[in-house]
């Protein structure tokens, strides 16, 4: 097959379009899924008082009570199996780590939802699969189809393209 490039004006009814179905990146950072859930938790539902002066300090929300709850749950066990110091609230769960914190804020920026900056896309497929499951916490699902909802444009792109990686259909709208 000989391939061709052509403007989408001249596309034609009949003609066959090459389709690309997932996105596969080189030497991606390895996150695994327990990490890049935690990841997509504080994504969707954290934040970080770095520029207050408490520099290794990861909150999560999750008001006791509600669906959130369980994120706090989680974020439990997988500070205890890590040695991690935590302490759980009513309407959120903290954790604190210097190494974890600066990671995110390597990979995503600092502080709260319009300043989340996704900086890195290249994680494994497990990460990724982390990630998008953390990321839930801030979505809907109805009829089958899942509506992750935020307000920054680039966790909106990072969000479609991590679907793509792997190999799932998603869309965006402003």
């Amino acid at each position: 097959q000989k391939w061709i490039d052509r403007k989408a004006s001249d596309v034609r009814v009949g003609d066959q379009l090459e389709v690309c179905s997932s996105i596969t990146f080189q030497n991606p950072i390895q996150l695994g899924f327990e990490k890049g859930y935690l990841f997509g938790l504080y994504l969707a539902d954290g934040w970080n008082r770095r520029k207050y002066g408490d520099e290794e300090t990861i909150y999560i929300a999750g008001k006791d009570g509600f669906k959130k709850e369980a994120q706090k749950k989680w974020v439990e066990e997988f500070c205890k199996s890590r040695s991690i110091p935590f302490e759980i609230r009513e309407r959120y769960c903290y954790l604190k780590s210097s190494e974890l914190l600066s990671e995110i804020t390597l990979y995503f920026g600092d502080s709260g939802a319009l300043s989340k900056n996704v900086r890195q896309l290249g994680f494994d497929l497990e990460g990724v699969r982390g990630l998008l499951e953390g990321l839930k916490a801030d979505a809907c699902e109805r009829e089958g189809d899942l509506t992750y909802s935020t307000t920054n444009q680039s966790l909106a792109l990072a969000i479609r393209i991590w679907n793509r990686v792997l190999g799932l259909q998603c869309s965006t709208s402003w």
